[in-house]
Order: structure tokens, then sequence, then C-alpha cells
């Protein structure tokens, strides 16, 4: 282990995008100061900290999840061509793109998807296998409460009816055409 240095920065416990410095490596061959890191993946890697501070490495790169794209990192999973992925990417853009066409009824509403599901489509994809099962076929993935957010519990595989039964205007019109109802029974038994 390196000796103690007076110009040395301690980066222990920071956080450099996919990276989370553990504590202190040996020094490099020419002497540069090196970290150990564990990487948002799991992996552990050793980083100089020039390297860590300049943002060159932001990731294990030990056939990490996680692969640089301009400004962004996109997960790696073998899925992007699924249709999970194409529900979950949709999820994503209704209610964090304001851009979206449906951003209105879901970002703008607060609707929002479990922080763990965020980043990482393959835990998303993981809960969906485990407590729901593979899409059955004609089912759509839909929200039970539908004033909550993509979040486990609230979640099931509907038909294309059951999510229109579910939807804030129709449950809006229901309501409204059940009160209509009720009132027209009420003023017509006291009659």
């Amino acid at each position: 282990m390196p000796g103690p240095n007076k110009h040395l920065i301690n980066l222990t416990g920071k956080r450099f995008d996919h990276l989370k410095v553990l504590n202190r490596a040996p020094n490099t061959g020419n002497g540069s100061a090196t970290w150990k890191c564990q990487c948002d993946c799991g992996n552990k890697t050793a980083v100089t900290g020039t390297n860590l501070r300049a943002g060159h490495v932001t990731t294990c790169g030990h056939n990490c999840i996680y692969v640089e794209s301009p400004g962004r990192f996109q997960p790696i999973h073998g899925y992007a061509r699924t249709k999970l992925y194409a529900t979950y990417n949709q999820m994503m853009q209704r209610c964090y793109n304001p851009k979206h066409k449906s951003y209105m009824d879901y970002g703008t509403r607060g609707i929002t998807i479990y922080s763990e599901w965020i980043k990482d489509f393959t835990k998303f994809r993981r809960y969906i296998l485990k407590h729901l099962g593979k899409r059955p076929e004609g089912m759509t993935l839909d929200r039970i409460d539908n004033n909550k957010g993509y979040f486990p519990g609230n979640l099931r595989w509907t038909t294309h009816k059951q999510q229109i039964d579910n939807q804030r205007r129709h449950n809006q019109y229901t309501k409204f055409i059940d009160d209509l109802y009720e009132k027209f029974r009420a003023e017509h038994r006291n009659s």
C-alpha cells in the first residue's frame, strides 16, 4: 500500500458516475495514485485518481452493463428488441419526456417509476417475470391504481378493454353516469 502523500486528494467515498471509490489501491508503475472502486454493476476495479477526476473512466469496463454514449449511459442488456423493452421505453417516455404526446397524462400528474427500474431495465424485467410472468398474448401492462406510478404491487397484465376501463377519463365518466342514474332513480322513487 502506498505511503502517505501530503498532496494526495482523498477520494474515498466519492462517486464518479457509475463508480464509487472504496479505498486506496497500490500506485501504478509510474507512481500515480490509484483507487479501488465499485461499479454500479457490482464489479470492482482500480482507477487512477487523475482518470476519475477527469471523467475518463466512469465504469468498470469489465463487460459492464453500462456503455458510454455521448452525454449519457445506456444499459446493454440484450433485450432492446423485445416487447417488454418497448413497454418499458414507452413507460419512461410518458413519465419523463415532456415532448412525449402522453406526458400530460403521466409526467405532469406526477406518475413516476420505481427508482430501481429507472436506470436498470434488467431489474424491471426480473420483477415482471417473477411477479407477473411472461406477457400473455393480447395483454398489456397496466397500473392497478391509475393515480399511482409504476411500482411493485401496482402492475398487472390486462386486456385492452380492461385498461380502458381503468383509465382516469373512463372512471370519471363512469362515475358521472352512475351518479346521474342514482339521482334519476331517487327522483322517480319519490314520485
